[in-house]
């Protein structure tokens, strides 16, 4: 086994230049590593330079953007410094990329079947005549019908089918990491506790690791080992998944813990309000009877309805 992290990003930093010519820094040395078979989740507020992170540490800057300096180290070799064809390569073998919005990132005049043959045809040369094959074993293991979903367009599948699509793209050629940039951003909850676990599944199958981006602490509290905190272009904390939930320290971790702290409690209270109103635990507006008394869908007048008498002022 190699004695190095299956990545590490290394004094990485990344600006723009500005209307006036000048150049401003966005990523300010940022220092992230990934070991072998390791989920981690990179989290902060939009804008804090996530995404930027994982697109530079895949050689993928934005066109107006330049690297300034700093190392990307896959296997204990610089991606930055290799010629385009071999950062291509990697990025199709060894790393696959869960694209944030899967009906942009897909081409939309190209069947998925398409882009599961283009992928492998690219990538793994030596599997395009069974591409069918693998495309179908890949689809049938995240949850969708191989047949129909092969024969598709990206606009006749919903959210949820289109970033499980990604997912099974992203496994395609065998990688070693899965980069997943805010996979689940457009899904409701339910999709998003699926793919998530979906994704965490695939990757624990084939023992690769995992980067998963997102702005959100609820959705990579469950999906990842460590948690790495940014703010501003910035790593301000890192940590065990554990550690940053029970004992956080920088501020904005407490702030972002805080958060989900209160989002844990609601989802508990909501799920254990069965025999009322579910909103009831922690509405402003409760009375007793709505712990007790599922209230009826109620006309509001004005083509409205509403299931909530107290609002109505039409409680006993």
């Amino acid at each position: 086994m190699s004695p190095h992290p299956l990545v590490q990003v290394k004094d990485l930093t990344v600006g723009f230049h500005d209307r006036g010519g000048g150049w401003r820094p966005v990523l300010k040395r940022v220092n992230l590593s990934i070991a072998r078979k390791e989920k981690v989740g990179l989290i902060g507020a939009s804008g804090s330079g996530k995404s930027l992170t994982a697109l530079a540490a895949l050689g993928l800057a934005p066109p107006t953007g330049r690297i300034s300096g700093g190392e990307v180290l896959v296997d204990g070799r610089n991606l930055l410094t290799m010629a385009p064809a071999l950062q291509q390569q990697i990025r199709g073998q060894k790393i696959g990329f869960v694209f944030q919005e899967a009906g942009t990132a897909l081409n939309p005049v190209m069947t998925v079947g398409a882009h599961f043959k283009e992928m492998l045809r690219t990538h793994e040369p030596e599997m395009k005549r069974n591409w069918r094959v693998h495309a179908t074993n890949l689809l049938n293991e995240v949850g969708l019908d191989s047949a129909r979903t092969l024969a598709s367009y990206c606009h006749q599948l919903s959210g949820g089918q289109q970033q499980r699509v990604m997912l099974a793209l992203a496994l395609s050629c065998r990688p070693e990491l899965v980069i997943a940039d805010e996979p689940t951003s457009s899904l409701d909850l339910l999709t998003q506790a699926r793919v998530l676990r979906l994704l965490a599944e695939a990757c624990s199958r084939r023992g690769a690791s995992l980067l998963l981006i997102s702005h959100d602490l609820d959705v990579v509290a469950s999906a990842v080992d460590r948690v790495v905190v940014m703010l501003e272009g910035r790593i301000v904390e890192e940590s065990s998944t554990s550690q940053i939930i029970e004992n956080p320290l920088h501020p904005f971790t407490r702030t972002i813990v805080a958060s989900h702290q209160v989002n844990k409690r609601q989802r508990e209270h909501l799920k254990g309000a069965a025999e009322g109103c579910p909103y009831a635990p922690i509405c402003p507006c409760a009375i007793t009877a709505c712990l007790t008394t599922e209230p009826e869908l109620l006309d509001a007048g004005d083509g409205r309805r509403v299931r909530c008498p107290v609002v109505l002022g039409r409680t006993p």
